[in-house]
């Protein structure tokens, strides 16, 4: 369901999409049959099921469907039936997930051992398309230790924050995942992966790559996690900084201090992503990084990939903790210098199944090729193009070799790799 849910995330709120927040309950005639009422409501029915367990849930909706067989049914109407059958007070849930616009978002504040043995765990609900604060709010969380061994507790609060006491875990926990099973379609996008060899993993719907060179143990856990929610903002504001609206990550897991590697961040003016503070080729995109609520934003080290409205900021280093997108006007800047000059070949993405883009920040009369392992060139383009794409769909899986020329001299070269 991940795949839907950054769908809808991202979209529903466009052109693309309905073209604004709604509800569940009442959604406008003209988007009757849209994203809101289709693809939005089968991650809420998805999250109702597993916030009653499945015998409960589809015990429920068969008193549902006898009780109102051959006739119509408010959303007032549904909640009551399922709230009789099951003996649950639907009324948080249905306020929070039904009778309001947007989506709840539950991001990780912080996990601390107030005491030997009690770990304590807070939660912020943060709103996409809303400013609602629901109740009755009721999830998993996954408590990790050095070892990857896992235990799931129950957390639950109501409001805008809530802290939860654990005292009966049997390891010290080194890691804390809310929703670890995808129960619950909030406005997150997460996926944990176990790294046992070195190399490069594409968390596609988290708009984040990690490029392992030295796991620093047998193997690792990484966890990365997209917050489709506004980031807490700078304390005090700084004139000129920007920070992004819209999202921000979360990077937790299971691994050594000296493991080494790189996080790719991608940003885009387009697609919805990065528009709102994206706007001037002269400003100048900076990543921000705190290791966890509650500590200021700071701006951190990193190389940029592709030119000014599409790429990756990339960073040296693995890190647990919160990074974010923003963006320094130029009036207060000037020519920035907090980063490597951007590389003059951008491809995405990739990994890719079969279409790769190619964006190229110099304005020189070049030309990109693509060759397979064999030495065969598989794609060429004309000089002058700046942004090209590639439709590799006919090409068997394996990895490739593109490189930029000028004047039959290679200038760029990166490697592709086609994952089917």
């Amino acid at each position: 369901m991940n795949d839907i849910n950054k769908e809808v995330l991202q979209y529903v709120h466009t052109v693309s999409g309905d073209g604004g927040y709604f509800a569940l309950d009442g959604v406008p005639q003209n988007v009757t049959y849209g994203m809101t009422s289709y693809e939005k409501g089968s991650l809420i029915i998805h999250t109702l099921r597993n916030y009653l367990g499945d015998d409960v849930f589809f015990e429920a909706a068969r008193y549902y469907l006898d009780e109102y067989s051959f006739d119509d049914a408010s959303s007032e109407e549904l909640r009551d039936a399922f709230a009789e059958s099951s003996g649950v007070n639907l009324d948080g849930f249905f306020d929070n997930w039904v009778f309001q616009p947007g989506r709840p978002g539950f991001v990780l504040e912080g996990m601390e051992e107030a005491e030997p043995g009690r770990y304590d765990v807070t939660i912020r609900q943060k709103g996409k398309g809303r400013s609602f604060y629901g109740n009755d709010n009721r999830f998993e969380i996954a408590f990790y230790d050095d070892a990857m061994n896992r235990e799931i507790r129950q957390f639950a609060f109501d409001g805008e924050v809530g802290t939860n006491q654990y005292d009966d875990l049997p390891f010290e926990p080194v890691a804390v995942v809310i929703d670890p099973e995808y129960k619950m379609m909030d406005a997150v996008t997460d996926l944990g992966h176990i790294f046992k060899n070195t190399g490069l993993v594409n968390f596609a719907d988290e708009y984040i790559k990690a490029d392992i060179t030295n796991l620093g143990a047998d193997s690792i856990y990484l966890h990365m996690t997209h917050y489709w929610v506004a980031p807490d903002p700078v304390e005090p504001p700084l004139p000129g900084l920007t920070l992004s609206d819209y999202r921000y990550w979360h990077v937790d897991g299971v691994f050594p201090e000296n493991v080494e590697g790189q996080m790719h961040f991608f940003y885009s003016k387009a697609g919805n992503l990065d528009n709102n503070i994206i706007t001037d080729p002269n400003d100048s995109i900076v990543l921000l990084y705190r290791p966890h609520a509650g500590v200021p934003w700071e701006q951190i080290s990193f190389s940029q990939l592709g030119p000014w409205s599409v790429g990756y900021l990339i960073t040296d280093e693995i890190k647990k903790g919160d990074y974010t997108l923003a963006v320094w006007d130029e009036e207060y800047v000037g020519q920035e210098e907090t980063y490597m000059k951007p590389s003059e070949m951008l491809v995405y993405p990739n990994p890719s199944e079969d279409r790769f883009t190619f964006v190229l920040s110099t304005q020189e009369p070049v030309t990109i090729e693509v060759f397979g392992l064999d030495g065969k060139r598989v794609f060429a383009t004309a000089p002058g193009k700046n942004s090209v794409v590639w439709d590799a769909a006919d090409c068997p899986a394996g990895t490739y070799t593109a490189t930029m020329l000028k004047d039959g001299v290679v200038i760029v070269s990166e490697t592709l790799i086609k994952s089917r």
